[in-house]
């Protein structure tokens, strides 16, 4: 495209009299739909399994056959609008990445652990594509999918307080006084004496360490079922650094004598058949770990202690190292999807 006429197209954007909906996509917008029609494809296989194999009818069944619609629903819609904006719709992940005929992997309650943080991390993933996007029908589609989504997570807790599991973040007591602390001793950690936890780094350092906990029984699950030796090693590996990360903050909530109450019942059964391929097994993971990079940015910023934030930015540090290591497994074996790129000409369709 000419500079003069790529130029007449982005008036399109400071007109008065713009219908955003006829507007090309945005750059935010192509990553962001792209981003969720991958998401939404592994969910489907995810759940599709989870629903065949769950055992409670009642509650938690319904539960999984809500999400597989919705994440259906918003596959064929992304597939829509990347149709109508001539975008190439992603490959994502098929029947071919999926065996239903495998026996069960996790146990009820885990499956109930799992769809509460799938609901959080889809939460915070529409709510920055909604931020991020200016067309119209992009908004209305993240709005919808904020509004499903909230009210699903509202049920699956719900559900969890039936069955008494739902994790509650620790119980403090707080001074009724009011105080204005004027001590740099307030940001330091690594000499003399610390200052108590502040409730607002209590409630990361616990949430970091229930979404670890979490993780890790998915890692351990995958590391049982792994076809290739590389992808179970990969798993084991993530597995240290979760057992790492959870030993550490814990043992900064205990100096407080803060409990760190942990779900007993989540966990794996004995099966070895692989319900799901290790290309999609990679790819979860790696879907995990960069929302734990997201979510120890975020715990950063909440915690002034200098040795708490220190111990944030080495384990923002490890996640970048453990996701490049998968990366470069993805690849070798031909799994890892090409996002959209910046269009050079005669170097489009090339292989890296």
């Amino acid at each position: 495209m000419e500079a003069k006429q790529w130029l007449e197209k982005t008036k399109d954007y400071v007109s008065e009299t713009a219908t955003y909906q006829d507007t090309e996509l945005t750059s935010a917008e192509v990553s962001s739909l792209w981003n969720t029609y991958i998401h939404y494809s592994l969910l489907t296989c995810v759940f599709r399994y989870f629903e065949r194999i769950e055992a409670d009818e009642s509650d938690i069944r319904p539960l999984m056959s809500e999400i597989l619609g919705l994440s259906e629903k918003r596959i064929r819609r992304v597939a829509e609008i990347f149709n109508k904006d001539n975008v190439n719709v992603p490959m994502g992940f098929t029947e071919k990445d999926l065996n239903l005929g495998a026996p069960r992997l996790f146990t009820d309650s885990y499956h109930l652990y799992y769809m509460r943080n799938m609901c959080e991390f889809g939460l915070t993933r529409n709510i920055l594509n909604l931020n991020l996007s200016t067309r119209s029908d992009i908004i209305d589609f993240y709005e919808k999918s904020i509004a499903t989504t909230t009210e699903l997570n509202r049920k699956v807790v719900n559900v969890m307080l039936s069955k008494g599991i739902l994790p509650r973040h620790p119980y403090i007591p707080i001074s009724d006084q009011r105080a204005i602390t004027r001590q740099t001793s307030f940001l330091t950690g690594f000499i003399g004496e610390k200052r108590p936890l502040l409730a607002e780094e209590i409630s990361h350092l616990y949430l970091n360490i229930l979404i670890n906990h979490i993780g890790r029984v998915l890692l351990t699950g995958f590391a049982q079922v792994a076809k290739s030796e590389k992808v179970r090693d990969y798993m084991l590996g993530g597995i240290k650094i979760s057992d790492s990360i959870i030993e550490e903050f814990t043992s900064i909530l205990r100096e407080d004598g803060i409990p760190t109450p942990l779900p007993w019942d989540a966990g794996v059964t004995d099966s070895t058949v692989a319900p799901f391929s290790d290309k999609l097994m990679m790819y979860h993971v790696g879907l995990l770990n960069n929302s734990g990079v997201g979510a120890y940015g975020v715990s950063l910023a909440a915690s002034p202690r200098h040795d708490i934030g220190a111990k944030y930015v080495k384990f923002m540090a490890n996640a970048g190292m453990y996701a490049e290591k998968g990366t470069k497994i993805m690849m070798e074996n031909g799994w890892m999807e090409e996002p959209p790129q910046v269009y050079k000409g005669n170097k489009v369709g090339k292989t890296h």
